[in-house]
């Protein structure tokens, strides 16, 4: 039987950050708890294995979505770190501020963040901070796009674009901010993330900031078929992504809706899992 008293103790010191803590899989090291700011939604988990330390390994970062209201880097994960430890990488999840209480730039302020926190600090895990990739879903896709497209956001915690060696999207409905806000109201749209000021929407857009020239790293983007929003702004973001000479590869899901093709990523019957490491190998 395990010690009662265990889950106290690695609790304890998983919130110091200074120990790993017990993952649900005996290959996995979780060290959860590590803070990137200094509100209490700035943290972040690292997924790491027993073999991480003798070569440092790519990064994933993984952003959870939830409409910018809702959502932890917990909850959401399934059965991504193993796999990701499993196929040579190390693996984090974060936590962000919320809306309302947050609106934009506060999402995307704390994914720079924490890509910055990542690039100086991952070494000290086994990680590469010179190789890191950024797997958004839904929420986490629009911001994700956004902090790879607008400069702004990593350029204040110090670093670049460049900081980002490739982006997996999952079913994002937000690079076009304003498209999404209206597509079923009329004005004035009062968003609990992006406020009812149409020049804010405009800057919050992934696809405003998309140009050639950027040196902005290549995409991988699945959308679910059938679904309008993530469909057809997937497909936008895509061809946006083509013509300003950006690699990306495009990918529609069949049988599988929005929340199923973030939490199947990683099962042993998932079949997209292999598109995801095939990209990001090409990449690493």
């Amino acid at each position: 039987m395990f010690d009662q008293k265990a889950p106290l103790i690695f609790a304890l010191a998983s919130l110091l950050c200074l120990i790993p803590a017990p993952a649900s899989c005996a290959s996995v090291k979780l060290t959860e708890g590590c803070a990137y700011g200094a509100n209490a939604l700035q943290k972040l988990d690292i997924y790491s294995d027993s073999e991480a330390k003798v070569s440092k390994r790519p990064v994933v970062i993984y952003i959870h979505g939830g409409g910018f209201v809702s959502g932890d880097r917990i909850s959401s994960v399934g059965s991504m770190p193993q796999f990701f430890n499993g196929n040579g990488y190390i693996f984090v999840s974060i936590d962000y501020r919320l809306s309302p209480q947050y609106r934009y730039p506060a999402h995307v302020q704390d994914l720079a963040r924490a890509i910055a926190w990542v690039k100086a600090h991952i070494g000290a895990y086994g990680g590469n901070g010179e190789k890191i990739f950024l797997l958004g879903h839904s929420a986490g896709a629009q911001m994700a796009a956004l902090v790879t497209s607008d400069e702004q956001f990593l350029r204040k915690e110090g670093t670049g674009i460049n900081a980002v060696s490739g982006v997996v999207l999952l079913d994002g409905g937000a690079y076009d901010v304003t498209a999404s806000l209206l597509s079923k109201s009329e004005r004035p749209v009062n968003s609990q993330a992006f406020s009812n000021n149409p020049a804010v929407w405009r800057q919050a857009s992934p696809m405003s900031h998309v140009k050639a020239g950027k040196h902005m790293p290549p995409y991988l983007i699945f959308y679910v078929a059938g679904t309008r929003q993530g469909a057809g702004q997937s497909i936008k973001l895509s061809r946006l992504l083509e013509h300003s000479h950006v690699p990306v590869i495009l990918k529609k899901i069949d049988h599988k809706n929005h929340r199923t093709l973030n939490y199947d990523l990683g099962r042993p019957d998932d079949w997209q899992k292999k598109l995801v490491i095939d990209f990001l190998q090409a990449h690493d």
